[in-house]
């Protein structure tokens, strides 16, 4: 089976990077051109301090997703390295029905049985 070329695979992405970066711009400029351009140009002086605060925090969060979805994008997925063990089905099958225990918070597969494992006594 022939794999697919990574330039092919990134590919794939960019309409849901783009539609990401779309709704970030759209809620920048529904937040900070139409509802706070609205208070600033408001006739209180509270409502124009409301309006600078909500503009500061505003960004500043708006900026630290910016970041963090660039380096997202930027972030290498991983990797299994080359020596790593596989596990048979039956040892895959023991090991999620044991962390399903633990998550359930039962005595489950390897609990106070003595080790039995998921296939025990039945």
């Amino acid at each position: 089976k022939k794999r697919p070329k990574p330039q092919s695979r990134h590919v794939v992405g960019v309409p849901f990077v783009a539609m990401v970066v779309a709704l970030l711009g759209w809620t920048w400029y529904v937040h900070v051109v139409i509802m706070d351009w609205h208070l600033l140009h408001a006739s209180s002086g509270s409502t124009i301090a409301i309006a600078v605060i909500d503009l500061i925090v505003f960004n500043i969060i708006f900026a630290f997703e910016v970041v963090s979805y660039a380096r997202i994008l930027g972030t290498c997925p991983g990797y299994v390295p080359k020596g790593w063990p596989r596990m048979s089905a039956e040892e895959a099958s023991e090991s999620a029905g044991a962390e399903m225990a633990r998550l359930n918070g039962s005595e489950g597969a390897t609990g106070a049985r003595g080790g039995e494992g998921a296939t025990g006594a039945r």
